[in-house]
């Protein structure tokens, strides 16, 4: 699982705000934790990597704060009582799926970004992230380069909701031989899996 994927499962909580209950489920959140139940029961082997955990626990407090502000929530007890709910179910996800710390080399990513072919999407995802550089972080990289190696010896699919995976699916399954696959298509998936 890529970090988004473990981001959207970790972001449920009940909260009260202004003396009204209300529950925070961002979209995708029910079809990933319906798709981890869907594993557990059939046994399917989901991981992370020690560098997906690191980045989802260092990006929780900042995406908590981030949708409240959209919402235009300022009361930061709710804001911190939701960010620890939201921790405590990234922990149980984390020690469901281990946390495995794959050694990668990511210089072989980093020539399959670079490559001309794909500066028309890495313009249209820098813009769309509104981010400086035009290629994907290196922790994206890394998770991406954690997977191919583990893919060398398991069969390994990437669940993402990241453009820097999912723009490249097609890509990456040719030069990889790694099948990535949307947080919204995970219904899908899991009937042609499971």
């Amino acid at each position: 699982m890529e970090t988004s994927a473990c981001v959207t499962y970790s972001f449920r909580a009940n909260y009260k705000n202004k003396g009204k209950k209300r529950v925070f489920v961002p979209l995708g959140n029910e079809i990933v934790s319906e798709f981890i139940g869907l594993c557990k029961q059939k046994k399917v082997k989901l991981c992370v990597t020690k560098t997906v955990k690191d980045e989802a626990f260092d990006n929780l407090l900042k995406i908590v704060n981030r949708y409240f502000d959209r919402a235009k929530i300022f009361a930061p007890p709710v804001r911190q009582n939701i960010y620890l709910k939201i921790r405590k179910r990234l922990k149980e996800l984390i020690k469901y799926t281990g946390n495995l710390d794959v050694t990668s080399n990511i210089k072989e990513i980093e020539k399959f970004y670079k490559r001309s072919a794909h500066l028309k999407k890495l313009v249209a995802l820098k813009q769309k992230k509104s981010r400086k550089s035009l290629m994907p972080s290196s922790k994206d990289m890394k998770i991406l380069s954690e997977a191919v190696e583990l893919n060398k010896t398991s069969t390994v699919c990437v669940i993402s909701g990241d453009g820097d995976f999912l723009d490249f699916k097609v890509e990456i399954k040719k030069e990889f031989d790694l099948i990535v696959v949307d947080i919204m298509d995970l219904r899908r998936f899991a009937k042609n899996l499971l």
